[in-house]
């Protein structure tokens, strides 16, 4: 065992200070691992959040994705974690509390205006990130505006409205968008009738040509003209057509969910994930965001900073024309519905 003289212990708060005066680059560099969504979200997130975000603070950010859920609880369970940052849909952060899969956050001591963002997606455990709304899309080359279904209970009717359609491989949002074609008011979807809903699933089943697993597939889908009609994410459908892609965007019945940001239990670099969580939570840096992709921002106070007009699932006019979902319902209730889905699909 190494024994410490008089003379190493007086070397030693000159070495620290030499330490602390070297360049950012010369010390041993700090990194975080951010988890996304990936595609046009993450290219977007990269610019308005990621590199801001390591400019200013000297921290790497390594960027994976997607987010799967099944890997983020066998990391935690097995204390095994290799991502420190994760954005998640909202009924995950239930589900993940509930399950002891998240770290607590302290909005105060993070420097966070919990305030700032409404009371129905903050927890404890959580920053809400963004709202984003399933929309009913369609390929403007394969059905003529005159002739596209608009709403739900049209894009069921294939006899009307022909073309090839894709849906989401994933119940959440499914079911809700099944009941609603089959006439449920939105006030009334839940609980969700699970039942009604996959008799009404039945109904569109045979004229799925893609259960899509991933939003760029959703997007690819329809850009490509592979389908004529497409339930996705309302945002890389929107760039999609200001990139000149033949894709129009229906509003009316869009079913609209949040995601927020989650740091995994066990995380090796929980500080620097809360300093990360501050940063992008700001009203500009959400603000920032927004105008790169059509998400809507989570803090309120990020429209002060976003041209008037702008098309996004949180804006005042789009509101009302809207679902919002139930997160807690899903929470409750995903394991035993996800499974009767993917039986469901094999049949």
């Amino acid at each position: 065992m190494s024994t410490i003289t008089r003379r190493t212990a007086l070397a030693l708060p000159i070495l620290a200070a030499g330490i602390a005066a070297l360049p950012r680059s010369a010390r041993a560099e700090e990194s975080l691992v951010v988890v996304g969504q990936g595609g046009s979200y993450q290219a977007a997130q990269r610019q308005a959040f990621f590199e801001p975000f390591a400019q200013a603070t000297g921290i790497r950010i390594i960027e994976q994705s997607p987010a799967d859920i099944g890997k983020f609880q066998a990391m935690v369970e097995s204390g095994n974690v290799e991502w420190d940052v994760v954005d998640v849909g909202q009924d995950f952060v239930l589900r993940g509390t509930r399950l002891g899969l998240l770290e607590p956050v302290d909005y105060a001591a993070a420097g966070i205006a919990g305030a700032d963002f409404p009371a129905a997606l903050v927890t404890d455990h959580s920053v809400p990130s963004i709202v984003w709304s399933t929309t009913l899309n369609t390929n403007t080359e394969q059905v003529k505006p005159e002739a596209q279904a608009r709403g739900w209970a049209q894009f069921w009717d294939v006899a009307r409205f022909p073309g090839e359609r894709a849906l989401p491989k994933n119940p959440v949002n499914l079911l809700e968008i099944a009941l609603l074609a089959d006439g449920v008011e939105p006030v009334k979807l839940y609980p969700i009738d699970i039942d009604r809903a996959f008799r009404s699933l039945d109904r569109i089943k045979p004229h799925v040509h893609v259960w899509w697993e991933t939003a760029g597939k959703a997007e690819q889908l329809l850009v490509d003209g592979e389908v004529a009609y497409s339930a996705a994410g309302n945002a890389r459908i929107q760039k999609a057509r200001r990139d000149g892609a033949p894709v129009a965007v229906d509003w009316e019945q869009a079913i609209q969910t949040s995601q927020s940001w989650v740091i995994p239990r066990g995380s090796r670099n929980r500080p620097a994930a809360l300093r990360f969580l501050a940063f992008v939570s700001t009203p500009e840096r959400q603000a920032d965001l927004a105008k790169l992709i059509d998400y809507g921002p989570s803090n309120t106070r990020a429209f002060q900073f976003i041209p008037a007009g702008t098309e996004l699932p949180t804006a005042p006019e789009l509101r009302g024309r809207q679902v919002q979902t139930d997160p807690q319902w899903w929470a409750e209730n995903f394991a035993a519905v996800n499974e009767r889905f993917n039986q469901w699909l094999l049949q």
